[in-house]
């Protein structure tokens, strides 16, 4: 599925973010190597650990924060790399 230009509202304006649409605070991440496994295919492989800080708006009370903790073998955060960059060509658009 490609990207659509779904973040504009009905004016077309720049900025607009649709209810239930989080905004990243922070992003903290951790490269490791698997040391040790019962599988031996397994033993050597590269990771990737990452933890984002979600805001989403709450009402009156302001943000409140939800913390998304992830694992990616190097393949699939390379395709999450592209996708992050095909979003951000797409935002820089307007």
């Amino acid at each position: 599925p490609g990207l659509t230009r779904t973040a504009l509202d009905a004016r077309g304006r720049k900025g607009f973010r649709p209810r239930g649409m989080s905004k990243l605070v922070d992003l903290q991440w951790k490269f490791g190597v698997t040391a040790s496994t019962d599988e031996v295919q397994a033993a050597g492989v590269a990771f990737l650990q990452l933890k984002l800080a979600m805001a989403a708006q709450k009402g009156a009370n302001g943000e409140d924060l939800e913390h998304i903790a992830m694992e990616m073998t190097l393949p699939e955060f390379y395709h999450f790399l592209s996708e992050i960059q095909k979003a951000k060509a797409v935002m820089d658009s307007y």
